[in-house]
Parts: C-alpha cells; structure tokens; sequence
C-alpha cells in the first residue's frame, strides 16, 4: 500500500508535463553589483570603507581610515 502511494503522485506528475508539455521559465533580469577600487591618484584612499551615511537629500558621506569623506559632483 505504501509504494502505492508514492507511485501515484509520480504518475500524476509525468501524465500532468506530458499533457502541459515544457513549461519554459519566466522572464528574468538582474542587475550585477561590481566592486570598485579607487587609488590614491583619484583623490580616495585605499583601504576598506568602515561607514557610509546616507541621509536624505544630504551629501553622501563615508568614513576611511578614520577620516571623512564626502561626495562631490
């Protein structure tokens, strides 16, 4: 009895895609996050960023080796 009943879902499910058929996937889209590294020559230390403030409509800012960092456009 017990095979039984492992064996009819199984046969429900094949009969089930044989009648669908193929069921293609959705659609997808992501975006791809990359890393960036600033050198010294661009005006950023190097090294690991310790905080990032984003308040609002102020300027960013971040925090590097113990220093502040702002970003201006």
């Amino acid at each position: 009895m017990r095979s039984r009943a492992l064996y009819l879902p199984a046969l429900a499910a094949a009969l089930i895609t044989r009648t669908l058929g193929a069921v293609a996937p959705a659609p997808q889209a992501f975006q791809q996050e990359v890393a960036g590294h600033h050198t010294p020559t661009e005006g950023a230390p190097q090294g690991p960023v310790e905080a990032v403030i984003l308040a609002g409509k102020s300027t960013p800012r971040i925090l590097v080796h113990g220093g502040w960092l702002e970003l201006r456009v």
